[in-house]
């Protein structure tokens, strides 16, 4: 279930600025070939982009448990020719949390590879959005 609540719009910057040091971190940990780091440092990287989106566009957070919800809050409420597009790299990125964090299973150089390519494509986007 997908629910939200207010907040004063100008915490946007709090967001985008948590957004790029995970973004710097993730390429640092790239650097180090720390693939397990790379992976979470994306994901938080998005949710802090998107939190950061939300609050500029509509004033507003995720409160649901599910990350996964943020893609229709970012559907509902930025409205952009490539929302639909950039959705579906933060789909992806949210959905390889449950792997990287849980699986037994190690993250590879390619999966950070891919992760890294998503996460600075919406990075670049949010950027975009938010004019900084």
């Amino acid at each position: 279930m997908v629910t939200e609540k207010s907040i004063n719009p100008k915490i946007w910057q709090t967001y985008f600025s948590k957004a790029k040091e995970f973004f710097e971190s993730m390429q640092d940990s790239f650097k180090t070939r720390k693939w397990n780091t790379v992976g979470l440092t994306a994901v938080h990287c998005v949710i802090s982009l998107s939190d950061a989106l939300l609050a500029h566009q509509a004033g507003i957070r995720n409160t649901s448990q599910d990350h996964r919800s943020i893609a229709q809050l970012l559907r509902k409420y930025i409205k952009h020719n490539e929302t639909i597009k950039q959705e579906k790299h933060l789909t992806m990125i949210i959905a390889k949390k449950n792997l990287i964090a849980y699986e037994g299973r190690e993250f590879t150089e390619k999966d950070a590879i891919e992760i890294m390519k998503h996460t600075e494509r919406f990075f670049d986007w949010a950027k975009q959005i938010l004019q900084c």
